[in-house]
């Protein structure tokens, strides 16, 4: 079983300044055996990334700002554009053969589907998500399984939570596997966790001289 955080932002995301080697750092030192760069709008440069990574494995991702909340892409190759319907969203994910779900859909504190997902053709929810405990407590009551991250745009968050896939360390597998089911969420993050990262967070950005 590999344990990926599905769900980490880097520099390549307007709101986080995290550089690839700290984040695989920090994934290290939390076991993980993979994490998947969800970017902003954007997918992480694969060639500049890859070099920086090493043998460490990566997916490359985008997280969508359609017109009706966030979605989380992988398997695609080029980049949604922002400001799409969800459902158009989720149509373009699928015209390149990637899997398309809703990220942290139950949040109030940034944009989500909430219960519109019931009408848009998502493959998966996520379910775990570190940063949005709301979310992740009634995603799970009303969802049940789906996909475990951390939603992290520091390095020390990585981890926080995760998804277990029986699958092998590459991205086909990967995508089979989470089509298959054979997969679930797993949190290293109680509410308190919750709490002392959203804090840490913000002070952390406050610090810095040129705020997004």
């Amino acid at each position: 079983m590999l344990k990926i955080d599905f769900h980490a932002h880097s520099k390549y995301s307007v709101d986080s300044k995290s550089e690839i080697t700290d984040i695989i750092k920090s994934a290290r030192a939390k076991g993980l055996d993979g994490i998947v760069l969800l970017e902003h709008n954007n997918i992480a440069p694969m060639n500049e990334v890859r070099a920086k990574a090493g043998n460490f494995f990566i997916i490359f991702g985008e997280e969508i700002s359609s017109s009706d909340g966030h979605i989380g892409a992988i398997g695609i190759k080029k980049p949604i554009p922002a400001g799409l319907s969800a459902k158009e969203s989720v149509q373009l994910v699928h015209q390149q053969g990637g899997i398309a779900f809703a990220t942290h859909p139950f949040s109030f504190r940034v944009p989500a589907v909430r219960f519109k997902y019931k009408s848009i053709p998502f493959d998966l929810m996520e379910t775990q998500n570190a940063s949005h405990w709301f979310s992740t407590k009634l995603s799970r009551l009303l969802i049940g399984n789906g996909l475990g991250g951390a939603d992290a745009h520091l390095p020390e968050e990585v981890g926080t939570s995760y998804t277990l896939v029986d699958a092998q360390p590459n991205e086909a597998s990967v995508i089979a596997a989470l089509r298959s089911g054979k997969f679930r969420p797993v949190s290293n993050s109680g509410f308190f966790n919750y709490l002392s990262r959203f804090f840490k967070r913000r002070q952390k950005r406050a610090a810095r001289p040129n705020k997004f």
